[in-house]
């Protein structure tokens, strides 16, 4: 097998395996999604396939830059929903970048069908029916044995697989998208930020191909011991652990000492009562939560000193414990699985994916995307005698055309919302919790 050359990629669905057949780079910032060469009709995941074009994201980040902002991806056939398309594409963008990418007229020798999404990280998450996937691309697979074409599975390492795979297909199980790239020869920019680093890909049920010379050959390499970079992370990691135990050593011979311990009392501003506050960068748990006004992105909680939040008073030493929050408001996201619809979700009692939105005292953004988003959920979380109440102040949810006054809220029941298809104006939200004095605030704003 090789995997120089032109090489077709192939993205798994239930339906039948969909070919990538183009992806093109387009002067309108827009990405869009069409069977064939229409101009027309739009699939339904072109707005999920704009957001993953978006610069910053994957494709930029790894094949960047480009001479325009926009992508308009062809196919063979339709893929209207989910997001197991996105590993396929992805390593797609990159065959395409390097002329790679096998065309309609292309004669190939080498074939991917690919299933997965992919994180920020490049992480391949699992996406579920591959079995039924694998049913459905009999025909490929036999005529892909009739004309000699070199047909290469690729699922999350995580996912479910049969034991029987139909017609003895060869699966690859990756854990990130890097793998695939790597074997395949695809140079990604140099300033990249994300490369992690490959791991083998498992085959199953499959006969000895080049892939496995390549492992092989990796490791008749280091057979003789680790490599150069091996070697620099070994004693790295080693010094590092030497220098840790030193300062702890150090730490302790030194508590002990009275002058030691004077100085941390002048340092600590010579505090009457004992000072409980968590160590500066610990993680937020239920026994120290951040405070939502002091919290910074990276999740720790600066001093607040008395009634003012992250000012010293020229007089006294700033205090030293943090003022605790009541509770939260979360707003979470709820979206359609794999092969199903919005409608399934609002009407049919589907479960939805949720993934949160915004949440008090987190330095999250403060708009979503309401693309392919079915409903939001707003969820007080504190003591049960704390209340609450929603205001929608622009746009409005399906059902409820533009809302006015204030909607109840409680901890003991969540409110769900669904999110109209297509949104006339954006939507704000604005949710208040109030317990013993004290409120809690959140402002949110979902936009096509």
């Amino acid at each position: 097998m090789t995997w120089d050359g032109q090489i077709a990629v192939y993205i798994a669905t239930t339906d039948g395996p969909v070919r990538i057949e183009r992806i093109t780079n387009e002067g309108a910032a827009l990405g869009e999604v069409f069977v064939g060469r229409d101009i027309s009709n739009p699939l339904n995941i072109s707005d999920a396939y704009d957001i993953f074009t978006q610069p910053n994201r994957p494709v930029h980040k790894l094949f960047g830059p480009y001479d325009h902002p926009g992508f308009r991806m062809d196919l063979s056939g339709r893929v209207n929903a989910g997001e197991s398309w996105q590993l396929a594409t992805l390593i797609a963008h990159g065959l395409a970048r390097h002329r790679r990418l096998a065309l309609p007229d292309t004669t190939f020798e080498t074939a991917l069908w690919v299933t997965g999404k992919i994180d920020a990280d490049l992480n391949v998450g699992t996406v579920g029916h591959i079995t039924e996937k694998l049913q459905a691309s009999e025909t490929l697979i036999r005529e892909a044995a009739d004309s000699d074409v070199d047909l290469h599975f690729f699922v999350p390492a995580n996912d479910t697989v049969p034991d029987a795979h139909p017609l003895g297909a060869r699966i690859h199980r990756v854990h990130s998208a890097i793998e695939i790239l790597q074997r395949l020869g695809i140079p990604v920019a140099e300033n990249a930020e994300v490369i992690p680093e490959p791991t083998t890909l498992k085959e199953e049920n499959g006969t000895h191909n080049s892939l496995d010379k390549m492992e092989t050959d990796r490791a008749d390499n280091t057979r003789d011991g680790p490599s150069p970079r091996g070697r620099s992370l070994i004693f790295g990691l080693l010094a590092i652990a030497v220098l840790a135990l030193g300062l702890t050593g150090l730490w302790f011979s030194t508590a002990s000492d009275p002058l030691f311990s004077l100085m941390r009392f002048v340092g600590q501003g010579a505090q009457a009562e004992p000072d409980n506050t968590p160590p500066k960068g610990t993680p937020p748990s239920d026994e120290t939560p951040l405070d939502p006004n002091t919290a910074d992105p990276n999740g720790e909680a600066e001093p607040i000193d008395g009634e003012q939040a992250g000012a010293e008073s020229e007089d006294t030493p700033s205090s030293q414990s943090a003022e605790q929050p009541f509770g939260a408001i979360e707003v979470t996201g709820l979206y359609a699985q794999e092969n199903e619809t919005c409608a399934a979700v609002q009407f049919a009692g589907a479960t939805p994916v949720s993934r949160p939105l915004a949440t008090t005292g987190s330095a999250g953004p403060d708009q979503t995307s309401a693309r392919l988003l079915c409903a939001v959920r707003v969820t007080l979380k504190g003591p049960t005698t704390a209340i609450g109440s929603m205001q929608v102040i622009s746009g409005g949810f399906v059902g409820g055309g533009s809302q006015t006054g204030s909607i109840p809220l409680d901890t003991k029941n969540a409110r769900t919302f669904d999110v109209p298809k297509r949104l006339d104006e954006p939507i704000t939200i604005e949710v208040e919790m109030r317990h013993d004095g004290k409120t809690l605030y959140l402002r949110h704003t979902l936009s096509d």
